[in-house]
């Protein structure tokens, strides 16, 4: 078995944090970040652990520190830092052990209190997005994101992104 490190950006209320997330084996990225506090007794993931951490405040100072634990429900965002990114990120390559479903993009459009978000939620079995919201992870993963804080022209690219959905003010569906 192989731990697979990812390197990804945590937006939390005040601050911006760039680090590395270790992946459990063979669990892909976006279900790590929506880990079910329901199904698991530990405790220690409520908390998401992110090594080798640059914290950026919005006052511009910045603090290196080894490891930190981000308390999931404060995440409002997380992105990859590679833009190209492969579907399943951390996903073992090869037969998959669980079947494949087919899923539609759908563009949607989100602002949260701190930032906008252009990006593709992924439907499965012709759901709409309204069921897509209504799931219990509390996690929305979203591919080929653009990104841009509020009241600045200044959009940047994600090829994924896991958006907290207890952040998000309102949501719509581009044309």
């Amino acid at each position: 078995m192989y731990k697979q490190n990812i390197d990804v950006v945590v937006y939390l209320d005040s601050e911006v944090l760039t680090g590395v997330v270790s992946l459990p084996p063979e669990r892909r990225l976006s279900d790590f970040v929506n880990y079910d506090l329901v199904e698991q007794s530990e405790t220690s993931e409520i908390f998401l652990k992110l090594t080798d951490v640059t914290i950026s405040r919005a006052d511009g100072t910045k603090e290196r520190t080894r490891t930190i634990y981000i308390n999931r429900a404060t995440i409002q965002m997380l992105r990859t830092l590679e833009n190209d990114s492969a579907r399943g990120i951390g996903a073992r390559d090869g037969l998959k052990q669980y079947p494949f479903v087919h899923k539609s993009l759908v563009r949607i459009m989100m602002h949260m209190p701190r930032y906008e978000l252009s990006a593709y939620v992924h439907c499965a079995n012709e759901e709409s997005v309204s069921q897509l919201l209504a799931q219990e992870r509390t996690f929305l993963p979203c591919t080929d994101a653009k990104i841009c804080e509020a009241g600045r022209d200044e959009w940047w690219r994600a090829g994924f992104v896991a958006i907290n959905k207890r952040q998000v003010c309102y949501l719509k569906e581009e044309e």
